[in-house]
């Protein structure tokens, strides 16, 4: 960063240094690891953004070399070698199992690998993707998990909070990788409703914008930097920022025991946005894996368990009632319906249908 003479005077000229920072550091320490390594490196990068731990059953996969991650123990640790080369922590076989460091141990790694940047181009000019654009994964989340090497894996981290679900570990990844579409200043809600829609797979254009029907007015709402789930962002960090207009927000995931709910066979998995070092939620939802549509019941109980102070409820279903669909052109190619005036969005994966706006 030799170009820059100094760090600026004012907050937002200290933003200003960061992103730059933070744009030219990103294909370097990106490259390091995915010139040798290129699917460990992007094994990493999913898991990150899911808040897990990982192993794979390939021997011959590296996933410290491939990525930036570490063995999940935080403290010393002894291992017994036994026969067949087995290695065993007491009386259970050891796996390696690695995470990347958490924020406070290197934040500057975190938000280099975690968002959208500008590249920069080479001599010629020439941009290969020809988007201009360097960004955390090759393609969406949903397909990345798809990956034939993904199978070979263990992502352990929301799953084992939810009984293995994997609807729910997605959502949470595609929430935080929503919030990072225009970098530390957080972004508008149809911006990010349409990066999460990409994620999720229900849509294939990954500058689509969505807005709530009916000129709603949480489409001026903004979505912070989201932490990666249950992790905070280092609260001396996030007071660093005050005044510079970056706004920095962690992503709280709730577990089935944490949630009122009759029926073990449903998974019911919640998650809370706020601003950093605010009380204030800004982001709140809920995964529903039913495979039918919901009942009439079953939007109370939703209605029910949106927190009080939630500025925007999102929902997550497989599928919704066949009515709230119209052969109309859809601009996102999914079924996103505003319920009453509090925005409770629901999201389902449904592609090429319409939507319709309901009132209750």
């Amino acid at each position: 960063m030799s170009r820059h003479r100094d760090y600026g005077e004012t907050p937002e000229d200290w933003l200003h240094y960061l992103s730059d920072m933070t744009k030219y550091l990103a294909p370097h320490i990106r490259s390091l690891k995915a010139r040798i390594r290129s699917v460990e490196s992007e094994l990493g990068q999913v898991s990150m953004f899911l808040g897990s731990t990982c192993s794979v059953d390939n021997s011959y996969a590296n996933l410290v070399d491939g990525h930036f991650a570490c063995l999940s123990e935080s403290k010393p640790f002894e291992l017994d070698l036994g026969s067949g080369d087995i290695l065993f922590q007491g009386d259970n076989q050891w796996t390696a199992r690695c995470q990347l460091p958490p924020p406070e141990r290197d934040i500057l790694l975190h938000l280099t690998l975690m968002g959208d940047h500008d590249k920069i181009f080479d001599d010629s000019g020439e941009d290969e993707e020809g988007d201009g654009m360097l960004r955390p994964l090759k393609c969406s989340l949903y397909h990345s998990l798809q990956d034939n090497f993904f199978r070979g894996t263990d992502l352990r981290g929301m799953q084992e909070l939810n009984s293995g679900r994997a609807l729910e570990s997605l959502v949470a990844g595609a929430v935080v990788l929503a919030s990072h579409r225009e970098k530390f200043c957080g972004v508008k809600f149809p911006a990010f409703l349409g990066r999460q829609l990409y994620e999720l797979g229900v849509v294939d254009n990954i500058d689509a914008e969505v807005d709530i029907p009916s000129n709603h007015a949480k489409n001026a709402s903004t979505i912070p930097f989201l932490s990666v789930p249950n992790t905070e962002w280092p609260s001396s960090f996030v007071d660093a920022w005050r005044g510079s207009g970056a706004q920095f927000g962690n992503l709280c995931c709730v577990a089935d025991s944490d949630r009122v709910s009759g029926d073990s066979e449903r998974s019911e998995y919640g998650f809370v946005a706020s601003e950093a070092g605010k009380d204030a939620c800004i982001l709140s939802g809920e995964c529903r894996d039913d495979k039918e549509p919901l009942d009439g019941q079953s939007l109370v109980n939703v209605l029910q368990r949106v927190p009080g102070n939630s500025s925007i409820h999102l929902v997550v279903v497989r599928k919704l009632q066949d009515s709230y669909f119209r052969d109309l052109p859809d601009p996102a190619s999914a079924a996103c319906v505003a319920l009453a005036s509090n925005a409770l969005t629901f999201i389902a994966f449904r592609k090429r249908a319409s939507w319709r706006n309901s009132r209750s």
